[in-house]
């Protein structure tokens, strides 16, 4: 995995022992698509659940092929 933000903030989360899921937002701003590959393996590796809230449509559903994608379509989100 190449971006050691995000690393470092799980390992944190993980080392403090919270209960909690990390939430975070738009990753595809600054990943590409082998990077959440990277961070799916690593998640794995720490058994860390984290849910990645994109906004984005159905065409990029394929950037998240390793992780479990759900879509909520546009007459749900009254911003468009």
């Amino acid at each position: 995995m190449n971006n050691p933000g995000i690393k470092t903030i799980i390992k944190i989360h993980k080392m403090c022992e919270l209960k909690s899921c990390l939430v975070i937002c738009n990753v595809a701003h600054y990943m590409v698509a082998d990077q959440v590959k990277g961070l799916s393996e690593f998640l794995q590796d720490v058994i860390q659940p984290i849910l990645l809230i994109e906004f984005t449509d159905m065409k990029q559903a394929s950037f998240y092929s390793d992780c479990n994608f759900y879509y909520i379509d546009r007459d749900f989100v009254d911003w468009y």
